[in-house]
């Protein structure tokens, strides 16, 4: 008996040695061996089957002399030992065959013909051997796999890394890719401030939109895996143009001249008191100015006001030819003085290397140009520098807003600048910074908050600026 894995088992073929004496004569089988047609033996055929093997029917092909042919099957479902027995006359050249198949269908068993001989009054043992061959009970899996080896950023440096707002700096990265698959390096650069040029390279320009400090965050990737680098650019306010003027002092107003008549005086102001126009009126046109007498220049010019009405015009003189009519203030100086006074300009005027905001000021006073979009397209961007800066920094002690950080006059109860991504802005100088830097887009205000170019950049720059310093004077 075999292993399962080499299943096989013992067909023993046995010869009977058994004669009939039927007295059979005269006609003989067309089966029959010539020359024994009186002479039948018996193959008695013995059958075990192992254990574990689960067998119904064996099949057999017997051949002889003389064309014998005599296929068979041999019902072995119920036991495991099965006698069977075959006559067949006596002669030489029998073979016998076995084959079955396991009832699972996975085993399948063949012999190998044997040959033997039926002698008559002999007994003749002949041993048949089945193999089982089990059917392949496996499969094949091919697995194609790929070897990335990611990229690595090297380093990054940014050159300047401190730059005022507006300034730029260059931005240089080194990275690699070993095996340079499956795609070359693509590098992406984002901002928590500021824009790039050239975003998509190794070697961006960064210009910088707000004070503080902007996180650059670059990403390097081969198309499959990436690796990721930030780096700190400081931004400071920025700052320019020439020094502010000192204010003029006031003149004297010719006697005995002609007053100018025929103008139209603005209604509902109130009387100018302390030598300070009020503001916001409409200046008489149309009358004659008196000639000889000498108008005060350099004055502080206020805005936003109502002409005053009521005052008393000069009599018996003439009023000076070449003074302009005073219109509100014009530079940032005028403002602090005319609402915060004079110790709040000393402090404001210093230099930034002694702790004012000397180059912000005067960046505010050299603006030329006017709005091309926005309420305020049209007016001088000089003119909604003032005005912002006169929302957040009104006369007297305090601020219009919780603090003179003009991120609280335009976000409001929304603090600081997180309020770019709602529409909850709700700050009391929200139009004037509309005005001065625009647009009403809050996520374009937010990002160009310092824009140098705009009115509004450059009041914001002044007010951050004494913020920061803690000009309290001006505040």
């Amino acid at each position: 008996m075999r292993s399962l894995h080499k299943i096989s088992f013992v067909a023993a073929a046995v010869l009977s040695a058994v004669v009939l004496a039927s007295g059979c004569s005269g006609n003989s089988s067309p089966s029959h061996p010539t020359g024994a047609e009186d002479t039948v033996g018996q193959v008695g055929l013995q059958i075990t089957l192992g254990s574990g093997v689960v067998i119904n029917t064996i099949s057999y092909t017997l051949t002889g002399p003389n064309g014998f042919n005599q296929p068979g099957t041999i019902d072995v479902s119920n036991t495991q030992v099965i006698f069977k027995s075959l006559s067949l006359p006596a002669g030489n050249g029998y073979t016998i065959t076995l084959s079955a198949v396991s009832t699972d269908g996975t085993i399948t068993f063949t012999s190998t013909p044997v040959t033997f001989n039926v002698v008559a009054h002999q007994t003749t043992f002949v041993q048949v051997e089945l193999r089982g061959r089990q059917s392949n009970q496996t499969g094949t899996a091919i697995i194609n796999g790929t070897v990335n080896v990611c990229p690595q950023i090297d380093s990054v440096v940014a050159n300047p890394d401190s730059i005022l707002v507006g300034g730029t700096s260059a931005i240089t990265a080194q990275a690699h890719d070993v095996d340079g698959v499956p795609s070359a390096l693509t590098y992406a650069w984002s901002t928590t401030s500021g824009s790039f040029a050239n975003g998509t390279t190794a070697s961006p320009t960064f210009t910088g939109s707000l004070p503080g400090t902007a996180v650059l965050t670059l990403v390097v990737s081969d198309g499959d895996c990436t690796d990721t680098w930030s780096v700190n650019v400081n931004v400071a306010a920025s700052g320019g143009g020439g020094t502010g003027g000192a204010s003029g002092t006031g003149g004297t107003t010719a006697t005995g001249g002609t007053t100018a008549t025929g103008g139209t005086t603005a209604t509902g102001g109130t009387t100018a008191t302390g030598g300070t126009t009020a503001t916001g009126g409409t200046t008489a046109t149309g009358g004659t100015t008196a000639t000889g007498g000498t108008t005060a220049t350099g004055g502080t010019t206020a805005t936003g006001g109502t002409t005053a009405t009521g005052g008393t015009t000069a009599t018996g003189g003439t009023t000076g030819t070449g003074g302009t009519t005073s219109s509100g203030p014009t530079t940032v100086e005028q403002i602090l003085l005319q609402n915060k006074g004079a110790a709040c300009v000393a402090e404001a005027t210093a230099t930034d290397d002694n702790g004012g905001c000397h180059d912000e000021i005067a960046q505010v006073d050299s603006i030329t140009g006017s709005a091309t979009a926005g309420a305020g397209a049209g007016t001088s961007k000089l003119q909604l520098a003032i005005n912002l800066l006169e929302c957040v920094l009104p006369p007297g002690s305090g601020t219009s807003c919780a603090t003179a950080n003009p991120a609280d006059c335009y976000c409001g109860t929304d603090s600081g600048l997180n309020c770019a991504g709602n529409t909850s802005q709700n700050g009391v100088c929200k139009s004037q910074e509309e005005a001065g830097l625009e647009t009403t887009s809050p996520s374009t205000i937010v990002q160009g908050f310092g824009d140098p170019t705009k009115g509004g950049g450059v009041a914001n720059l002044v007010a951050v600026c004494l913020n920061a310093n803690g000009i309290t004077d001006c505040l």
